[in-house]
């Protein structure tokens, strides 16, 4: 079957995993991976990947809105942050404000430090679509880990390393 950034994937001779670097924006990419925990899958069962490919942009989209107005999303976030704020440069922590309301750590602190580490796509997974987000490797090993099922919901949110 073809597959949107990844070409033909053979459904009865699969790969454990499969990685290219996906383009964020004109400056940055991330890995974007599939998954699958069997060497052989009916191929309607590469559907729901397809599709989830096909709109990766709405996928991002939904999970950056979570986590910069939904209250669980934010209340992570910022958990996330704080944790790592003696991390951050001298400038980064200037942007930090010292009472901040939830949206001001989303502007303040989570733009200019925030990005996505990976995407990875789960075969047989009710989260379908895994989105890591990292201050980067170079400062923790911790992500906020998003998961959306198939109809763009998000199934889960936590903190991982």
């Amino acid at each position: 079957m073809e597959l949107p950034y990844f070409g033909f994937v053979n459904p009865e001779a699969l790969e454990e995993v499969y990685e290219i670097e996906y383009p964020i924006d004109s400056s940055y990419s991330c890995a974007l991976e599939l998954w699958f925990e069997s060497e052989s899958v009916p191929s309607n069962e590469l559907m729901p990947i397809d599709i989830a490919l096909k709109n990766l942009s709405q996928y991002l989209n939904v999970a950056q809105k979570y986590l910069e107005s939904e209250p669980v999303g934010i209340a992570l976030l910022k958990k996330y942050l704080s944790h790592h704020k003696d991390l951050l440069s001298a400038e980064d922590n200037e942007r930090w404000p010292s009472d901040p309301s939830p949206m001001l750590y989303a502007s303040a602190a989570m733009k200019p430090n925030l990005h996505i580490k990976s995407i990875s796509l789960w075969h047989g997974s009710p989260g379908l679509v895994k989105i890591d987000y990292s201050l980067g490797h170079d400062l923790t090993d911790y992500v906020i880990c998003l998961e959306l099922s198939n109809n763009f919901k998000v199934s889960n949110i936590a903190i991982e390393s």
